[in-house]
Parts: C-alpha cells; sequence; structure tokens
C-alpha cells in the first residue's frame, strides 16, 4: 500500500478545478454553449460535394433562398468539401426544394437534412435537466441510506463538479451539445459516484476499526488503498473512449470528448474533492465540539 499524502495535495486540486470552473462559468454566460438542433429546434444539412467549389457564403445564400431565414454554413476541418448548415425548422416541402435546388446553384452533392420541431427541442431540454434532477435526488437517498448524509451530500458536490467541468469545456472547445450529450453526462454522474462511494466505502471500513489514528490519517489510509483500483478502473475505461474519440467518426466525436473529460474529472474528484470536503466538514464538526462553552453570568 502507498502513503501519499492525498489530503494535503487536495487542496491544490481544488484549487485547479475552481479555475477551471470559473473559466468554464464565464465562457458559458459569454460564448455559451453551442447547442445542436436537439435543443434549439430547427434544421441542421449536411453537405457533401463532389469536389471542393462552393465558399460558405455562397452555401448560406444557397440555404437562405429555400429557407427565407438565418442560415450558418460551417465548413469541415479535415473535408473542405463537407458543410454543416443550421437553419431554421424546414418542412418536408423545403426540404425537397432545397435537394433539388443545391445540385443546380452549387454543383453535385449528398444532401442529408436533420429537422427538429421547436416543440420537441423544449421537451428534450425540459426532460434532460429533469433526468439530471432525479439521478441526484436518488444518489443523495440511496449514499444517505448506505452511509450518512454528510457523504451524500459531498458526493453530490463532487459530481456536480464533474458535470460543470464538462460542461464550461463543451463551451470553451466550442463542441457541439446534442442529444447525446445528455446520455454523456448521464454516464458521467453514475460513474463519478461510483468511484466516490468506493472511496466512502473504505473510509467508513476504516472508521470501524479505527484506533488512535486521527481522522485525517484515516482518510489519507483509505485513499491509498484504492486509489490504485480508481486509476485502473479510469485507465481502461479512458482507453475504450480514445478510441472511438479517434476512430468513431464526427457524429460521436463530440460524445466521446464529454465522456473523455467525465471520467478524467470524476476519477480525481471522488479522491481529491469528496473526501476532502467531507475530512474539511467533520474536522470543523470536532473542532466545534471542542470548544468550551461560554457560561453566562
Amino acid at each position: 500500500m502507498t502513503k501519499f499524502d492525498f489530503m494535503k495535495a487536495a487542496k491544490w486540486w481544488i484549487l485547479l478545478s475552481l479555475i477551471i470552473s470559473i473559466a468554464g462559468i464565464v465562457s458559458l454566460a459569454t460564448r455559451h454553449l453551442n447547442t445542436s438542433i436537439d435543443f434549439t429546434g430547427g434544421s441542421q444539412i449536411t453537405l457533401s460535394f463532389d469536389k471542393a467549389g462552393p465558399t460558405q457564403a455562397q452555401v448560406e445564400d444557397a440555404i437562405k433562398g429555400v429557407s427565407k431565414g438565418v442560415a450558418t454554413a460551417q465548413q469541415d476541418a479535415t473535408d473542405p468539401r463537407v458543410f454543416i448548415v443550421r437553419t431554421n425548422f424546414l418542412d418536408d416541402t423545403q426540404q425537397a426544394q432545397l435537394k433539388a435546388e443545391i445540385p443546380t446553384k452549387l454543383g453535385a452533392a449528398a444532401i442529408s437534412v436533420d429537422a427538429v420541431d421547436a416543440t420537441v427541442s423544449k421537451e428534450l431540454t425540459r426532460t434532460a435537466v429533469l433526468a439530471l434532477i432525479i439521478a441526484s435526488v436518488l444518489q443523495i437517498l440511496y449514499i444517505t441510506f448506505r452511509f450518512e448524509y454528510k457523504f451524500a451530500l459531498t458526493a453530490i458536490v463532487a459530481v456536480l463538479h464533474d458535470a460543470l467541468i464538462v460542461l464550461g469545456m463543451m463551451s470553451i472547445l466550442g463542441a457541439q451539445v446534442g442529444a447525446p450529450f445528455v446520455a454523456a453526462i448521464l454516464t458521467i454522474v453514475g460513474y463519478s459516484i461510483n468511484d466516490t462511494v468506493v472511496v466512502f466505502d473504505r473510509i467508513r471500513e476504516n472508521l470501524r476499526i479505527r484506533k488512535k489514528e486521527t481522522l485525517r490519517e484515516l482518510v489519507n489510509k483509505s485513499v491509498n488503498q484504492v486509489w490504485v483500483r480508481s486509476v485502473m478502473a479510469a485507465s481502461t475505461t479512458l482507453i475504450a473512449i480514445l478510441a472511438v474519440f479517434i476512430f468513431g467518426g464526427s457524429s460521436v466525436h463530440d460524445f466521446a470528448l464529454a465522456l473523455l473529460m467525465g471520467i478524467l474529472t470524476g476519477g480525481y474528484s471522488s479522491i481529491f474533492i469528496a473526501s476532502a470536503l467531507w475530512l474539511w466538514w467533520k474536522e470543523s464538526e470536532q473542532k466545534g465540539k471542542a470548544q468550551p462553552k461560554t457560561v453566562s453570568t
């Protein structure tokens, strides 16, 4: 068993998390998330031309001619023949018109259109938020029942920290957030809480056989007993997700990116954030009990 002083290093990891979180919050407030039509509603058109030719402005003008609204085109960084265009919702008639006009205006191209009505996108947003709230509440109840409420609340703080880090980084990187991102966040929440429960379970077991060691020494010992297991589990998971990120193609690129960041943050938050917050809470509680009470006369 290793003998690292994890609790001494925890303050630096928490400081790093605060810096990243603040940067993410600023980005979310100013740049916002690059949400897909799953959340905003509208149509996303993918144009794959047989050969390079049209410019971004030409593509946007051609789409506006059909949509009668705003069209924003983005050229694929790896293939200049591919454009991703977002515009307002196109019905079946407009989609048919688009597929007929694009080849004559811009040249031969493979055209695919994904359209989501605004009502559907609002429902998806509401369901996503509701799913995260329900997951958090159920986890609080489970950990409170199995351990105690201090374990539960610090675990949820660590989980919400992971979600905030991922949201902020997705905003900073400009990665697209769509329906698969909801699945990624819920996966991250589940993975993080599982890792945290492993650490807390060892702390609880060591509390039962505690002798003369301080609470800080006990937490350090507990983390030293399980951190290798956590790192190995995270490493094998990261290898699989990294393969999806590299070879999975553009359709799953942002989903895999969110998972990569979430697994990394979930791995260290269970050790350096959840356990440290619980320790500081218990230490402050002990100090409060140790202080003599003043008696008024």
